[in-house]
């Protein structure tokens, strides 16, 4: 039976497993505490930046370091791209009336940073750069306002999609509200590559049924699915790995309450791995962010879609025919990866 999957290249896990730090020790020391007060303790950039700053102070104070000193880097920035932590996503304008989305992308050029709308509509701003030669002009094109209609009929929202800021006597027009999408194609590569994930994800197909059930894998209903007739789903041939995932949403406080008599609400997407077992199902490393929706209060049914669109359309593309990776931790050759979502877990108020 052929292998049918998308793009090799769209999906190449490689990079994972390449040695991304730098090999001397020294160097890898001072990064890796650096990441540890940048991320975990939540220094400030310019803190961290300080905390690189000192550390090359002391190796040019050790005459036998003082020739290191010139690699360790200035920007805090840079460590999360050589160490690779950052999550793929992909950026929207988000319309804060109907919470349409608009693809947003920033177009380099020598002079500056401009935003690029690949929606082309009436209403729009246009941007030129005449310093610059003819062949290298740049025209940008945005919506000002939303254009989306809820029906054909009805008329389009209007609302302004974005602002204009001052700083340092500049003008800047920037997005009113942004939306980012985490890739779950590079998610699940990631997952994937680390050592020993796969052995708990298999383990949840090799049960022991019990008297009560603790989990929704003692039911067995998650492998009755079928992915056509007379083939179940999971657990799949050895040769592939089959996923499952429950879907999670939920609106919160980003500021914990602290506004008297104010109430802001951003809406959190999730997907849980349900191949995990419970006590790692749920810690933050191995859950699915698949974006947060910003707003003052929380969308309509019908305006989530709008966001719930772009999830459903990547996990269609996994349940059939299926992602191809190039490498895994458990396929070394690479294999193809497919996923469900079956169970819906939430509140009544999101259901």
């Amino acid at each position: 039976m052929p292998l049918h999957s998308v793009a090799v290249s769209d999906n190449d896990s490689e990079g994972y497993f390449v040695m991304r730090h730098p090999r001397n020790p020294m160097l890898h020391a001072i990064y890796v505490t650096t990441l540890v007060m940048y991320i975990l303790y939540r220094l400030p950039r310019h803190g961290a930046a300080v905390l690189l700053a000192g550390m090359r102070s002391i190796l040019k104070s050790q005459a036998s370091l003082s020739s290191l000193a010139s690699e360790v880097l200035m920007d805090p920035r840079k460590l999360l791209l050589m160490y690779d932590l950052d999550p793929v996503t992909r950026s929207y304008v988000c319309c804060p009336s109907c919470y349409f989305l608009y693809e947003y992308s920033l177009a380099k050029t020598r002079k500056r940073k401009a935003p690029v709308s690949s929606n082309e509509h009436h209403g729009t701003i246009k941007k030129a750069d005449s310093k610059m030669v003819e062949d290298m002009q740049l025209v940008v094109s945005i919506p000002t306002h939303c254009t989306h209609s809820r029906v054909r009929a009805s008329p389009i929202c209007g609302e302004p999609l974005f602002e204009t800021v001052i700083i340092g006597a500049k003008a800047h027009t920037i997005p009113l509200c942004k939306y980012k999408v985490q890739d779950l194609k590079q998610w699940v590569g990631r997952l994937l590559s680390r050592p020993g994930i796969k052995e708990h994800m298999f383990k949840a197909f090799c049960r022991h049924h019990k008297e009560y059930m603790e989990d929704m894998w003692d039911a067995g209903h998650l492998c009755k699915i079928l992915l056509k007739k007379g083939e179940r789903f999971l657990p799949g041939p050895a040769s592939e790995t089959r996923l499952a995932f429950s879907f999670s949403m939920d609106s919160f406080n980003p500021y914990h309450m602290k506004e008297a008599k104010q109430t802001i609400l951003s809406t959190a997407i999730w997907l849980i791995l349900l191949n995990l077992p419970p006590h790692l199902r749920y810690h933050p490393k191995n859950m699915f962010l698949a974006g947060v929706i910003p707003g003052l209060r929380k969308p309509s049914l019908s305006n989530i879609n709008h966001s719930l669109k772009l999830l459903v359309n990547v996990l269609l593309e996994f349940f059939d025919p299926g992602v191809l990776y190039s490498r895994t931790a458990r396929h070394k050759q690479g294999c193809r990866v497919q996923a469900i979502l079956v169970p819906v877990v939430s509140d009544m108020l999101a259901v």
